[in-house]
């Protein structure tokens, strides 16, 4: 947690939050998808693509988005 904090400071990241127990954690979670389901119904084009990645191969997945970002021309 503390290598993420570090890399979102490094990047401007303007406020960044830590749950402080696991039911403000999992309240968090239920915001976060029901958001997307407002947004469904504001704006019923969007579309959503929405993954979940393993923690364990979260580092392999940021390196290749990075590659991809690069050939871009977007640094990262």
């Amino acid at each position: 947690m503390n290598q993420v904090l570090d890399v979102c400071f490094a990047r401007n990241v303007r406020d960044v939050r830590v749950a402080e127990s696991e039911e403000e954690r999992s309240k968090w979670w239920a915001s976060r998808k029901t958001g997307f389901g407002a947004l469904g119904a504001i704006s019923p084009g969007y579309l959503v693509e929405d993954g979940v990645i393993p923690r364990s191969k979260l580092p392999d997945v940021l390196e290749k988005v990075k590659k991809s970002l690069r050939k871009l021309g977007i640094n990262f």
